[in-house]
């Protein structure tokens, strides 16, 4: 499309400049070349073109053009604006999206280490919580045994601390989980909410901190 857009500009460039009669005389760049032998066929026209839009000797070819006939600083202002400036935002453009995508696939990388490392907490906190020492009593928990819980089982501590949980909010946690209100939580549910908490269908602490005040108020 670019290339396509700067052949346009260079049949233009072959009449406005290549042969203007107003340019006869004018001396362009090191080698002392006339407009005709700048911009007198489109090939020409063009590779003058594609040098002035990469801003190779720019000020050699514009200002003996523009001092001859200042009229053409209206092109050549309109071709640096849409291909100099245009192809430079272009470029800048796809060098962001590529960071952007670099960035995403760090985090989504970094997200699946920590879901794999949650997991492992997970079959960790299963065995602890389900084993003989537990016993099947041990599956009730009241707000003490619950609190006790998570000084006793670290790999739940590390659970929960990811999501900005720390072992000062078990009486809160335990309100949010107890919905019967009786003053017990089973093992199963406090399970149940890390495995919603791992997957990311869980809310986030803030709103469950709120929900256990809100609770409180209510009782």
């Amino acid at each position: 499309l670019a290339l396509f857009g700067i052949l346009m500009f260079s049949i233009v460039a072959v009449t406005a400049i290549g042969r203007n009669d107003g340019l006869i005389g004018v001396e362009i760049g090191s080698r002392r070349e006339s407009a005709f032998q700048r911009f007198g066929t489109i090939p020409k026209a063009f590779g003058s073109l594609f040098k002035l839009m990469m801003m190779d000797g720019w000020d050699e070819v514009c200002r003996p053009l523009l001092k001859a006939e200042p009229a053409l600083f209206i092109f050549i202002l309109l071709f640096l604006v849409v291909f100099a400036f245009g192809i430079l935002n272009m470029i800048v453009a796809l060098v962001i999206q590529k960071q952007n995508y670099h960035a995403d696939v760090r985090d989504d990388h970094q997200e699946q280490e920590r879901r794999h490392h949650a997991k492992d907490l997970m079959k960790e906190i299963n065995g602890l919580m389900f084993n003989d020492a537990f016993g099947p009593s041990g599956r009730i928990l009241d707000r003490s045994d619950f609190a006790a819980l998570f000084t006793e089982c670290e790999p739940l501590l590390q659970l929960f601390e990811g999501a900005g949980f720390s072992v000062f909010d078990t009486q809160r946690l335990h309100v949010v989980l107890d919905r019967d209100k009786d003053g017990t939580v089973s093992a199963e549910e406090l399970l149940d909410f890390a495995h919603r908490l791992i997957s990311g269908d869980g809310a986030s602490w803030g709103t469950i901190a709120t929900l256990s005040d809100l609770r409180r108020i209510k009782t």
